[in-house]
């Protein structure tokens, strides 16, 4: 993105459906959530991650409930200490490469499939961008497989 304005506007949006889409536990990995997190604190904290922070602006909310506050202040300076010699720019391009990424990429619209009614949660995903609509089912442990992947121009 050649406008730095639009590149930081672009970079908050995906942060917030970061935190919005992927609240439930089943969308997406952990790690991930962990990778996504960290390079949203190096693009809002920079190089001093190790002060206060507050770590429901950085992850959803299922993965504090699962590891606990005070596990995620203590380990999240380590997870960005891989990022330290990079900088806010190339923090922010990351983040959207990383959140543009299937299955469950953030910046297209997502509609939750269940194979029967009775279902609580969602089975598979329908996903829609403006490059592509793929359908993907989802594991246990979050995250899921690709069942279908199809670009806009191969639809023709």
């Amino acid at each position: 993105m050649p406008c730095p304005k639009a590149l930081e506007h672009y970079y908050l949006q995906l942060k917030d459906n970061f935190l919005d889409q992927w609240a439930s536990r089943h969308s997406v990995s952990e790690e991930r959530c962990w990778e996504m997190a960290a390079l949203a604190l190096k693009v809002d904290k920079g190089d001093n991650p190790g002060g206060y922070f507050r770590a429901e602006q950085y992850f959803p909310i299922w993965v504090i409930d699962l590891r606990g506050l005070e596990y995620v202040r203590k380990y999240m300076p380590a997870a960005t200490e891989d990022l330290k010699d990079m900088s806010r720019k190339d923090a922010m391009i990351k983040f959207a490469f990383e959140a543009s990424r299937s299955p469950f990429a953030l910046n297209c619209h997502l509609y939750g499939l269940r194979r029967h009614k009775m279902d609580t949660v969602d089975n598979a995903v329908l996903g829609i961008s403006a490059k592509y609509v793929f359908s993907s089912e989802r594991g246990e442990g979050g995250g899921g497989e690709v069942i279908f992947e199809n670009s806009w121009e191969k639809a023709r």
